[in-house]
């Protein structure tokens, strides 16, 4: 077996995991901040499934779309 066989592999064949990384990434992300807005969304929500009140309401559209 020819010693360059065990060698680290050159860094251009590293090149298209970098990429696919920064995608992973990015699809964790939006999963976490959709998540997020469903969790607040389910936080302003009383067991009926209706808003609370008018002034919650608010607060929940700007929660909303501050995450």
């Amino acid at each position: 077996m020819p010693a360059d066989a065990l060698a680290w592999p050159a860094p251009d064949r590293w090149t298209p995991v970098v990429p696919s990384l920064v995608g992973w990434s990015v699809t964790a992300g939006r999963l976490l901040l959709a998540v997020t807005r469903v969790a607040v969304a389910l936080l302003f929500r009383d067991y009926h499934g209706d808003l609370l009140h008018r002034g919650e309401r608010l607060h929940a559209e700007v929660l909303l779309r501050v995450v």
